[in-house]
């Protein structure tokens, strides 16, 4: 490989920009060497404190990619095509991580929007103007303008590489704003990973699953490579002019997160196992400037503490018309940013002192009347989990509300979900028995009496009945500490839950003698 052949900017348009427009999560980074010449063996003083390896192989080659999923598998591409040799390690045994699971991708000007007739007038103020918004106004213009001036040609770049896209360019399921979504066949991942490796290969790419990089070589503040650990364990030394780093992401990376301020009271984590940081630790020990706070493309995992998976959310969220509006009762925020993506709401929400949603009651009916749903589950106070309040918080279920709904929906049947009364006694015996449930608060029996007595047809108690088991399981096993046998220890756990089920049907549901 010369220069005149593989230049960085000739290498990072094609490949780079495809590869950002399609992560899910990650970090695309390259970094390079000053020269040639073969790694050497890692130590404290010029590999940024990694451990040192002593290799049973090493393997030579121009450019070696650290990740196969969405972004990796571009680069990998676009370097082979360029004629480099090329490597690309995967950590996990399956290749394309969360690239997969990506349905499809953004771009402007594209063959396919051109021959549908879609999309024309959408601009790049239009596409920057709408993720300013969306982002508080955080994003890296210059790298999104990369992407969106690259973005059309990548598309062609992908099918001539056997990409299979359904031949559809819409705003995705009009969640979106505007027509520059194509989707991949059968709108799953898979038809863009695997005739992307397969083109890889076919170039001369290795590929090697199931073989996580470990650090990079680093000499004089140059990266000349890296060392990988094989499926069988043995180590591998890889001499490489460059190494491109697409395995960033850290959404599994508890400690991670924390660091950089996400609540992780509600995470939702969709992506595939193996989102530990590897490729972000690796990069930013050895120099490379993090990108992932820039934030270009790629939304946020976490909403900070706003859980739009609960339970009606995601329908009033989404669904509408309603009004946000903050302690002032003043408006601030556009409403119709929920219909796009919920975490739109999730940001305005954060930045106010208190937030309330207000809606038509005709948005209930409408809601029945459109669905035919058979029953609802509507928000009156209550939670999933064992810590529903806060020490000093009053449990309280919004009667009103239930009985707002009883008028406008006569016979109809509500469900309450997250409705369990986290049982003093059973948490008294988890904490007795080396458990730390000290504030753990649930809803007041007498008020699911209450609710029983109205509409409510079915009440979720299923924290109570992992309390009971876990109860009966600590207890059981600080008592008989030479126990090891479950069908021993697990019998104590089936009897509490047995006790709590007898419980909840005689004297809160009111369901004893009704089946």
């Amino acid at each position: 490989m010369t220069e005149s052949n593989v230049t960085r900017r000739g290498f990072l348009q094609g490949a780079g920009v495809a590869a950002a427009a399609l992560a899910t999560a990650g970090m695309l980074g390259g970094c390079s060497s000053n020269g040639d010449g073969g790694a050497t063996k890692a130590n404290e003083e010029t590999n940024g404190g990694a451990a040192s390896y002593s290799p049973d192989e090493t393997m030579d080659v121009d450019i070696v990619v650290v990740g196969s999923g969405a972004s990796g598998v571009a680069a990998t591409v676009q370097a082979a095509e360029l004629g480099a040799t090329t490597l690309l390690l995967e950590k996990s045994d399956v290749t394309g991580g969360n690239g997969r699971l990506t349905e499809g991708m953004f771009a402007i000007g594209s063959q396919m929007q051109k021959e549908l007739g879609v999309g024309d007038g959408v601009t790049f103020t239009d596409i920057i103007a709408a993720e300013q918004e969306f982002f508080n106004y955080r994003i890296n213009n210059l790298l999104w303008k990369d992407l969106a001036d690259a973005s059309g040609e990548n598309i062609d770049w992908m099918a001539s590489h056997g990409v299979k896209f359904s031949g559809v360019v819409d705003d995705y399921h009009g969640l979106g704003k505007f027509d520059c979504f194509h989707w991949f066949e059968e709108g799953s991942g898979s038809n863009y990973i695997d005739p992307m490796l397969e083109s890889a290969q076919k170039l001369g790419a290795v590929v090697m699953a199931d073989t996580p990089a470990l650090d990079l070589v680093v000499e004089n503040g140059a990266v000349k490579g890296l060392y990988a650990e094989k499926p069988d364990g043995s180590i591998l030394q890889v001499n490489a002019k460059a190494v491109i780093l697409t395995s960033g992401g850290y959404a599994q990376n508890e400690e991670t997160m924390a660091e950089r301020g996400w609540d992780l009271t509600y995470s939702h984590n969709n992506g595939v196992n193996g989102h530990d940081g590897d490729g972000l630790r690796m990069a930013t020990s050895a120099g490379a400037h993090d990108v992932s706070r820039e934030r270009c493309f790629l939304r946020e995992a976490y909403s900070f503490g706003i859980d739009f998976f609960a339970d009606m959310s995601q329908t009033i969220h989404r669904g509408g018309p309603v009004l946000w509006v903050n302690q002032d009762a003043e408006r601030y925020t556009n409403e119709g940013c929920g219909s796009f993506v919920p975490q739109c709401v999730g940001n305005a929400v954060h930045t106010q002192a208190e937030s309330y949603l207000v809606m038509s009651k005709d948005v209930i009916d409408e809601f029945v009347s459109r669905t035919g749903c058979d029953s609802l589950a509507i928000a009156i106070g209550t939670s999933h989990g064992a810590f529903k309040f806060k020490p000093g918080q009053k449990p309280q279920l919004r009667f009103d509300i239930l009985k707002d709904v009883m008028d406008r929906l006569p016979g109809f049947p509500i469900v309450l979900h997250g409705a369990s009364s986290v049982m003093p006694e059973y948490v008294a015996m988890v904490n007795q028995f080396g458990g730390e449930m000290a504030d753990a608060i649930g809803i007041p029996e007498d008020m699911l009496r209450e609710a029983a007595s109205m509409a409510v047809c079915k009440i979720n108690v299923d924290s109570d009945l992992r309390l009971a088991m876990t109860a009966g399981i600590r207890k059981h096993l600080a008592e008989n500490p030479s126990h090891f046998d479950p069908r021993q220890y697990l019998g104590d756990g089936r009897q509490f839950i047995h006790d709590v089920v007898k419980h909840k049907i005689e004297t809160v549901l009111g369901s004893a003698g009704k089946a």
